[in-house]
């Protein structure tokens, strides 16, 4: 069953930071800055990519991999174990470009979305999610990978603190490392329902804006447009200091 989709992504610097490290991907279409609008069909694929903090050439990382997506022809893959093995080969593919530039600044988040006819299939590695509005019911579909997380898991930290301790935590994967690139993948063997929402997002909408604020934006009657705006202006409104990455996808 063919599914349409309409779609609606903004990536901005952010009021602190003087560069953008953040890229958003739809289909075979990167936005490095601004507001993209557009309606596909099934198979797509959209994702973001954060570079990392600090990094002097992180925007290059981010990009760089959003290419070697559309290289691949991501549409065609179609499982977890071909999104798993294509993400180790463009992570290879970074290394090799960060020996030629002569510089291991390259390293960047990702956080991945294709749906197709009869799954869907996520990824991610880093601190940038993977969200779902499904019947009133919002949900992270990504993993956190950050030293917070480990701290959760291994029991070192209560649940109620989890999510002050996730904005200010390190991460501890990412794409352009010999040691902590393995992202997360999953395959969910079920097509997306209509009028289910997913909002992929960098930390500088998640660290700004709690679930509460965005899960009321997300099923509020505005457009996707209105919404992608709204969260927008409430990360900035809210003290966000990083770039910020929102795209809102809305199955018809």
């Amino acid at each position: 069953m063919v599914l349409n989709a309409k779609i609606v992504g903004l990536v901005d610097k952010g009021i602190v930071c003087e560069k953008n490290d953040d890229r958003l991907l739809v289909e075979k279409t990167i936005i490095d800055s601004g507001v993209y609008s557009t309606v596909l069909s099934t198979p797509f694929h959209c994702a973001v990519c954060d570079g990392v903090g600090g990094e002097s050439r992180g925007d290059e990382a981010a990009e760089f991999v959003l290419r070697q997506l559309i290289n691949e022809e991501v549409n065609n893959i179609d499982s977890d174990a071909k999104m798993s093995c294509v993400l180790s080969q463009i992570n290879n593919k970074l290394l090799d470009y960060q020996k030629r530039e002569q510089s291991d600044g390259m390293k960047t988040t990702i956080v991945g979305l294709g749906i197709y006819e009869d799954k869907v299939i996520i990824y991610n590695a880093g601190d940038s999610r993977l969200y779902r509005l499904r019947n009133d019911n919002f949900v992270q579909l990504s993993e956190n990978h950050s030293v917070a997380q480990e701290m959760i898991m291994m029991g070192l930290i209560t649940d109620n603190i989890e999510e002050e301790l996730m904005k200010c935590s390190r991460i501890t994967r990412c794409l352009g490392t010999k040691t902590s690139a393995i992202p997360y993948v999953k395959q969910i063997n079920m097509h997306a329902l209509k009028d289910d929402i997913y909002l992929l997002c960098s930390d500088g909408l998640w660290g700004a804006v709690v679930n509460d604020d965005i899960t009321r934006i997300l099923k509020s009657e505005k457009s996707l447009e209105e919404k992608v705006q709204l969260l927008f202006e409430m990360a900035e409104n809210n003290g966000s200091s990083d770039n910020i990455s929102i795209a809102i996808i809305e199955i018809e």
